[in-house]
C-alpha cells in the first residue's frame, strides 16, 4: 500500500513538473509571438533595419598574436520607411569567462547614438527592402589579447565575441538602433565538431569558421 501511494506521489510529482514546463514554453512562446507582433506594427510605420555577419575571409594572426579576419555585413531595412544617415561600428573580443564583451557592447551603442544625434552625422541611405553588404576588417586589440595569452586558467581556449550595432534615422521622426551581438567558432574535421579558438593555433580557413548571433538577447533600443 505504501509503495503504491509512493508510485502515485511520485507520477503526481512528475506531472506537475511537465505541466511547469509546458507552462513555461507556451509562456516564452507568447511573448516571441507578442514581440514579433509588436515588430511588424512599428516595421510598418518606420524603417527597421537589422543585421547579419558572416566571414569573408580567413581568420590570421597578427605580429602581436592578435586575431583578425574580414567580416561581412549584410544590412537589411524591412520596414515600410527608408533609412537614412545609417552608422554602424563593429568590433571583436575575446569570450572568456569574466569578458568585458558586454561593456563594449553597450559602449559601441552608446558612441553610436551621440554621433547618431549630431545633425552633421552623415550616413549610408537604404529603402524599403534594400540590402547594404560591406566588408570590414576587425582585428583584436593587444590589450584584449592579452587578456588571452596570459590567462594560463584558461590554457589559452578562447571564443571570439563581434559585438556592435547600428544607428539610423528611421523616417518618423525618431533614430533607431540595431544592437548585434554574434559568436565566432571554429569547426574541428571530419566531424565538423564546433570549438574554440587556442593561442598559436595558426590562420583558420573560411571554410571552418561559422558566426551565429548569440543567445544574449539584444532587443531594438529606441
Amino acid at each position: 500500500m505504501q509503495a503504491r501511494v509512493a508510485a502515485w506521489g511520485l507520477l503526481l510529482s512528475i506531472l506537475t513538473l511537465v505541466a511547469a514546463a509546458a507552462a513555461a514554453l507556451f509562456a516564452k512562446n507568447a511573448a516571441d509571438e507578442s514581440r514579433k507582433a509588436n515588430r511588424i506594427a512599428i516595421s510598418d510605420k518606420r524603417a527597421w533595419l537589422t543585421v547579419d555577419i558572416q566571414p569573408a575571409s580567413e581568420l590570421d594572426y597578427a605580429a602581436s598574436g592578435a586575431p583578425f579576419v574580414t567580416l561581412k555585413i549584410s544590412i537589411n531595412n524591412i520596414g515600410s520607411f527608408p533609412a537614412s544617415k545609417i552608422i554602424s561600428e563593429f568590433k571583436i573580443v575575446p569570450l572568456i569567462q569574466d569578458s568585458t564583451f558586454l561593456a563594449d557592447h553597450r559602449a559601441i551603442n552608446e558612441r553610436l547614438k551621440v554621433r547618431g544625434s549630431d545633425e552633421a552625422t552623415l550616413g549610408r541611405t537604404l529603402f524599403p527592402n534594400g540590402v547594404d553588404v560591406y566588408n570590414l576588417y576587425v582585428q583584436m586589440s593587444d590589450e584584449d589579447w592579452n587578456k588571452i595569452s596570459k590567462d594560463d586558467n584558461a590554457d589559452n581556449w578562447y571564443g571570439i565575441s563581434i559585438v556592435g550595432g547600428i544607428n539610423y534615422a528611421a523616417g518618423n521622426g525618431t533614430r533607431g538602433t540595431t544592437p548585434a551581438i554574434f559568436n565566432m567558432f571554429t569547426f574541428e574535421l571530419p566531424r565538423a565538431r564546433q570549438k574554440l579558438f587556442k593561442a598559436g593555433m595558426g590562420r583558420v580557413p573560411i571554410d571552418r569558421l561559422t558566426i551565429t548571433p548569440s543567445h544574449i538577447e539584444v532587443c531594438e533600443i529606441e
